[in-house]
């Protein structure tokens, strides 16, 4: 094992651990990590030698945290970063082991979506449409597909292909540090293929009708490279998510349900579905999980309601068998 010397478990987050995993994440999730680590696990645990911290000092910080109140889930991601920094220091020589896995955890906090009634939803819509047409069309499509906001805002016109009623999910639009645009992979660097119905053309018709006439507005032209949603009369440059997310609180606000989140739409879509018999799988796959197991964890409540009515099958079918 190399000598990590005197080297406190700070100093290794941020002079080593971070740097190396930067072009491995994309630029929001780095600078999550970035925030995480300097707001809190730095303060708490930075000044333990590397090669001396041990699960008690863990224990310690996450009872903290947890005192000071925040949520199981934020110590969870918390832990994540902190498992993932010392199973990378392991595979350098620099600690003996990790020792996260002997951490005690908080237990998990199962939190139900506020789901948006389908009146509500055409509520959102309604009002958007009288004064942004741009957040009208996005409330619909996330409703529709239930597609992560970046994912719609790094949608291009090419990426509806009308004929085969197909819209191809390629890469989501991201802020980088500086504030400034950039496009890139899928949350899980995968594309996905998502079948869509005369609903959701007749959505990017009459959006692109739109288009057509801001840019010819605007004496500028618009073609199939141009981004679906935009405030970009040249549809160049994407709508940017965190844009949709401040545009759509106000618009929930004036709606009344101010509950409701834009990623509450998306959460709506796979309820629905689930309740109506999908199977997990096509659910997974539309959403953009990286696995069944991900919708199955974040939906069990919808599926509890499947496996209730599952509970009397086996047991009605052997009554009638036995009542013969």
């Amino acid at each position: 094992m190399a000598a990590s010397g005197a080297i406190t478990f700070g100093r290794y987050l941020t002079e080593q651990y971070l740097p190396q995993v930067r072009d491995n994440l994309s630029p929001e999730t780095y600078r999550n990590h970035a925030s995480r680590v300097n707001r809190r696990i730095i303060v708490d645990l930075g000044h333990v030698q590397l090669a001396k911290l041990t699960a008690l000092h863990l224990d310690r910080a996450y009872r903290q945290w947890r005192k000071d109140g925040l949520a199981a889930s934020t110590v969870r991601a918390h832990h994540m970063i902190i498992s993932a920094a010392l199973t990378q220091g392991y595979k350098w020589g620099m600690v003996p082991r990790s020792v996260a896995p002997l951490a005690t955890l908080p237990p998990v906090e199962q939190r139900e979506p506020t789901l948006p009634s389908l009146e509500q939803i055409a509520e959102l819509v309604r009002l958007a449409k009288e004064s942004d047409p741009v957040l009208s069309a996005a409330v619909m499509l996330a409703a529709l597909t239930g597609c992560r906001r970046g994912e719609l805002c790094g949608l291009r016109w090419s990426d509806v292909d009308r004929d085969r009623m197909v819209l191809h999910v390629r890469r989501a639009a991201k802020r980088a540090e500086g504030g400034e645009k950039l496009i890139g992979p899928t949350k899980t660097h995968a594309t996905r293929r998502l079948s869509v119905d005369d609903v959701t053309l007749a959505v990017f018709d009459e959006h692109r009708a739109r288009a057509y006439e801001w840019a010819g507005a605007a004496g500028v032209k618009t073609g199939d490279d141009g981004f679906v949603l935009t405030w970009d009369p040249s549809g160049a440059t994407p709508a940017n998510p965190d844009v949709v997310t401040t545009k759509f609180a106000r618009l929930t606000d004036k709606a009344g349900c101010p509950q409701v989140r834009f990623h509450d739409l998306r959460h709506a879509v796979a309820t629905t579905l689930l309740a109506e018999g999908t199977d997990v799988a096509t659910v997974a796959m539309r959403l953009g999980h990286a696995s069944p197991v991900t919708t199955m964890r974040v939906y069990a409540h919808v599926l509890e309601a499947h496996d209730r009515k599952a509970a009397g099958v086996m047991g009605a079918l052997l009554a009638s068998t036995k009542a013969e």
